[in-house]
């Protein structure tokens, strides 16, 4: 039908047969109710590939909740055919204490992480995650086999936590893996990106949390250098922008230090992405030396952060090195 058609809700609410069967226009509703809890995006080939509760799992579904539908336009279009299982199975919920798998589709689960005591979810701003990193997030929850990166699964809530999650495939946990400062998801703010995984199998034993060097902000490594520029001090967080002056090295306040200068800074060390942390000085190990710049600002085509518009060197007012700033880059 070319014109599409609507739901008709209690449409099984209809005349009572002799023999107690419900029944429309005189014909009597089958006995079985097989679908319920339908949701679909509008593309699928048939019912029976959206996403639903179990076949025939219907509790607190009656003949008279049966849905009716009612299509109009011209026939004869090309009928489209179910492309999925008939037998709908949604991926595995799974849960640890740090990772989680719900609101699962047979398309994926939705992805959350508990970090500093606060679950939040996942994101993929620059393109859908990998299957090596889905592998190590079921892997790391008991499932020996792996899994791949899915679509589906409601989109979370409060937090995201990670961003551009790149696995190799290899490492224990995805909190190794490559990724942007936790909590750091600017293109992520609606959760429309939120990540989906679905794991294969049913779970087993969870290994212990792996340990291990979490992924440092120096594109993977724990400090950088171009011998102009380097950052040192690396967490999973930032790592303390340097740079040389006058041949002695020296930190750079926050003041005025955005996004957009951490990648001038990253792309001096042949990495990728760039984004800053404020008053890293004061969450890691603090700087020592002169404090070289203060209120930079990039236009982003500068070569060398030292380029950018900032005050006179070694003139930096009030900052400390509680304000020196901190940068994270990554390898890609």
């Amino acid at each position: 039908f070319s014109e599409g058609g609507r739901g008709i809700p209690d449409f099984g609410g209809g005349y009572t047969s002799p023999a107690g069967h419900m029944l429309v226009d005189g014909d009597p509703l089958p006995s079985q109710v097989w679908l319920s809890q339908v949701q679909c995006a509008g593309t699928e080939g048939d019912v029976g590939d959206c996403a639903h509760a179990p076949w025939g799992e219907t509790v607190g579904c009656a003949q008279p909740d049966v849905v009716g539908i009612c299509c109009w336009g011209a026939g004869g279009d090309t009928k489209k055919v179910r492309q999925g299982p008939s037998d709908f199975t949604p991926c595995p919920s799974a849960k640890t204490s740090w990772l989680r798998l719900s609101a699962c589709t047979r398309f994926g689960c939705r992805l959350d992480v508990k970090h500093d005591g606060e679950w939040g979810s996942v994101c993929a701003s620059t393109g859908a995650m990998a299957h090596a990193s889905a592998g190590v997030v079921c892997r790391s929850m008991g499932f020996g086999a792996g899994g791949v990166a899915g679509k589906g699964g409601a989109d979370g809530n409060g937090r995201v936590w990670l961003d551009n999650v790149k696995c190799s495939g290899e490492e224990g946990g995805i909190d190794l893996c490559a990724h942007d400062p936790w909590g750091y998801a600017e293109g992520c703010v609606a959760h429309d990106k939120d990540v989906a995984v679905c794991c294969t199998g049913s779970q087993g034993v969870v290994p212990a949390r792996a340990l291990g060097r979490a992924f440092a902000c120096a594109g993977g490594k724990r400090e950088a250098s171009s011998g102009a520029t380097k950052l040192v001090d690396c967490t999973r967080d930032a790592c303390r922008l340097e740079v040389k002056h006058e041949e002695k090295w020296g930190t750079v306040c926050d003041a005025g230090f955005g996004d957009v200068a951490a990648r001038v800074a990253c792309r001096s060390l042949g990495l990728a992405g760039g984004a800053t942390v404020k008053n890293f000085g004061s969450l890691a190990t603090p700087g020592y030396g002169p404090i070289w710049m203060s209120n930079t600002g990039c236009s982003g085509l500068e070569g060398w952060v030292g380029s950018c518009k900032h005050d006179s060197w070694g003139q930096t007012g009030s900052c400390t090195h509680e304000s020196d700033v901190g940068v994270c880059c990554r390898k890609w």
